[in-house]
């Protein structure tokens, strides 16, 4: 150490620093607890540098974004009031490691490289177009869009951990394309990962390809909460990635407009997963409601009909996997294109898990001939509960039929108008069996159907 110091102090002396101008000691400590003090006029040092001899200069202070002292977000009342059957949340999330319920937890996700700023849309805001906040915004920001009407403003999200919403959690932002998508695909393209999209509203998407989409997901996982697909050519589009991940909660997909039989309201690709909660969707024209190649699907809670449009499948689980379909309502109308409510395996099962449940469904035919599901897998799909009203056939040969009731003709409280609860006296009160299904018990005096503000069927007290 003695040796380090002389050779320190030569250093001192070839800058030409006689002791005479020393003015402080700079004081090195070693791990090995040795102390290493050199004798030096501060204000000729311009850097230090250590091993390999780079100068590292000082870094800038960076000061630390504003505290957020914004009152807590209000959820809409479908999102509050939307539970799984208490005796189905634990074991059908053990089973299908489905995502929790909870709400979900703003600042959650890290800051990453951004500051976690929150950003400014609108005539009064720090950008005036959501596409100008895109090409500024950082890892960990908040985008918040002044509600109203944005046209033909296309824009691609490449930062991770963002949450881009409406500033007013009881009006939507309202974007309308006019035009061919600018970017080949979709009104937004949503490039990062980890990415929260709540209020917003997409209108008349299209491209050159005939599959424009409100959303074009990447990468990743997305969540979209209370937003609205209307009159695009596709409403979400996921890419054929293998780490893509597309949740949807509170929204409403409707008259998607015909041009491109790959086009559909929700198309998920080759990724992770798909889960649809309590959620809309309605006069589709042609093309699926939706359509997933997921390793594994969850459709919870949704209210999916036809009306008097006209879609193809309902539900089209294409390649398998682990797919789930409980509480939901599905009704297929009369000009449906297809006359197959639900479809699983149409286009093969290889490498995939073939695993499907549907429980507490009710499904309504009125097609007038087809079937209600339709499995192409090699495995037996698990139905239990499910009330089935219509003429066709019920399902195929592979179906391990736990308590279904099928029916040709059933009256509800109003199907003309597509409300499906039951009335007094229908067959399907108290009709859910008890028998234990894979973990997911259906007790005594269930009613068909899951929440009754989604147009299933209310539970026995």
């Amino acid at each position: 150490m003695y040796a380090a110091r002389i050779a320190l102090l030569g250093i001192v002396a070839a800058l030409g620093l006689g002791a005479t101008a020393v003015l402080a000691d700079v004081t090195i400590k070693l791990k090995d607890g040795t102390t290493i003090i050199v004798p030096i006029d501060a204000e000729q040092v311009e850097s230090v540098s250590v091993g390999d001899g780079a100068p590292q200069a000082a870094k800038p202070r960076q000061n630390k974004p504003p505290e957020d002292t914004r009152k807590p977000r209000k959820r809409s009342k479908a999102y509050r009031q939307a539970p799984l059957p208490k005796e189905v949340t634990a074991a059908a999330a053990e089973t299908f490691g489905l995502p929790g319920t909870s709400p979900f937890i703003e600042g959650a996700f890290g800051g990453g490289e951004g500051l976690g700023r929150t950003i400014t849309v609108g005539p009064m805001g720090e950008y005036k177009v959501p596409s100008a906040a895109a090409r500024q915004a950082g890892n960990g920001d908040v985008i918040e869009i002044e509600p109203g009407l944005y046209v033909d403003d296309y824009a691609t999200w490449d930062a991770n951990n963002l949450t881009i919403r409406s500033s007013d959690p009881d009006r939507r932002v309202h974007l309308r394309s006019t035009k061919n998508a600018s970017n080949g695909k979709a009104i937004w393209v949503i490039s990062g990962k980890n990415i929260t999209i709540e209020g917003i509203e997409f209108l008349g998407a299209r491209s050159s390809s005939r599959i424009g989409a409100g959303i074009r997901h990447q990468a990743g996982k997305l969540t979209v909460r209370n937003s609205y697909f209307h009159h695009n050519e596709s409403g979400i589009l996921v890419a054929n990635i293998a780490d893509t991940e597309l949740v949807v909660e509170d929204s409403e997909f409707s008259y998607r407009r015909y041009q491109n039989p790959r086009a559909h309201a929700i198309y998920m690709g080759n990724g992770k997963s798909l889960v649809v909660r309590n959620s809309y969707f309605h006069h589709n024209d042609r093309g699926h409601h939706i359509k997933s190649r997921a390793a594994a699907t969850t459709s919870i809670n949704n209210r999916i009909i036809d009306g008097d449009g006209g879609s193809s499948y309902l539900v089209d689980m294409s390649n398998c996997g682990k797919s789930l379909l409980i509480g939901n309502v599905f009704q297929q109308g009369e000009h449906a294109e297809n006359t197959n409510m639900i479809s699983y395996g149409a286009e093969g099962c290889e490498e995939t898990v073939e695993d499907l449940i549907l429980v507490h469904n009710t499904l309504v035919n009125d097609r007038g001939r087809g079937t209600f599901l339709l499995n192409r897998s090699n495995e037996k799909a698990v139905l239990a509960n499910n009330l089935m009203v219509g003429r066709g056939n019920a399902w195929d040969d592979l179906v391990d039929d736990r308590g279904n009731l099928k029916l040709n003709n059933h009256a509800f409280v109003d199907r003309k108008n597509w409300d499906y609860h039951l009335v007094a006296g229908s067959a399907a009160v108290n009709a859910g069996k008890t028998a234990s299904l894979e973990g997911l018990p259906a007790p005594e005096g269930r009613h068909f159907g899951g929440r009754p503000d989604m147009g299933a069927y209310e539970l026995s007290q």
